[in-house]
Order: C-alpha cells, then sequence, then structure tokens
C-alpha cells in the first residue's frame, strides 16, 4: 500500500526586531479556490457595536461562561498562532510587525495575569488567507 505524507509545516521568521515565529502551511492553499475575504460588520445607526451582537458561551471543566474575548475577532478570520516573543513585546509591536499586509485585521499577545508580562505568544488575524500565508 502506498501512504502519502503531507508536507511539513513551514517556519518563518518576518524582518523585525520582535523576532516571532509563525507557523503556517502554505501549501496547503495551492490549487484552492479561496473566497473572498468578508465585509466588515455592519455597524447599528448611531452606535459604535455591530447591529448583530453575539454572545460566544464556552464550556470547560463542567463549567460554562461567557467569553466576551472571542467577539472581538473577526467572524471568518485566518489565524496565526505567533510563539517566541519576549516577555517584554507588547501588543502594539505584534501590530506593527504584521500591518504591513493589507489583510491584517487585529493582533494579541497573552499576558500573564500574576505579572502583566507576555506568555510568549499571541494570534494575528488576517482576512485573506495568501496574506497568512506569506
Amino acid at each position: 500500500p502506498t501512504v502519502s505524507v503531507p508536507a511539513p509545516i513551514m517556519n518563518a521568521m518576518p524582518t523585525v526586531g520582535i523576532g516571532p515565529t509563525i507557523t503556517t502551511a502554505p501549501h496547503l492553499l495551492q490549487g484552492m479556490n479561496i473566497p473572498p475575504p468578508p465585509p466588515p460588520p455592519v455597524m447599528a445607526v448611531n452606535s459604535s457595536t455591530p447591529a448583530n451582537t453575539k454572545v460566544i458561551k464556552r464550556t470547560a471543566a463542567g463549567q460554562t461562561w461567557e467569553d466576551p474575548t472571542l467577539t472581538m475577532w473577526p467572524e471568518n478570520d485566518y489565524r496565526l498562532f505567533v510563539g517566541n516573543l519576549a516577555k517584554d513585546v507588547h501588543q502594539s509591536q505584534l501590530e506593527e510587525a504584521f500591518g504591513k499586509y493589507p489583510s491584517f485585521a487585529m493582533a494579541r499577545v497573552v499576558y500573564n495575569k500574576a505579572d502583566n508580562k507576555s506568555k510568549g505568544f499571541g494570534f494575528v488575524s488576517m482576512l485573506d488567507p495568501r496574506d497568512a500565508a506569506r
């Protein structure tokens, strides 16, 4: 029998001073019909919040709670895990590093609640899979 093994996931280093490791899989996008990025959310009249605000419930270890942080992310985004960040990196540095991509939506660094320092990783949201794969 023939066994096909998928190509390995590539690690790329952007040319910025904060040195994150970006894990992407551009080989998975080759030959795919990729839909266009989603339109921006519809805003309510005279309001700064989206008209169709969702409540996202999460469940773990037998507990259920509402997670308002998940509503901040675009619905149809391509989210990248960014690892190997320094403990003193700030969200603005991550936004600056990835802001050069046209479909960049947002970035978040995950912080330790005890000392308010980076846990060494974060997430970046792109609306175009081609930008996410670069």
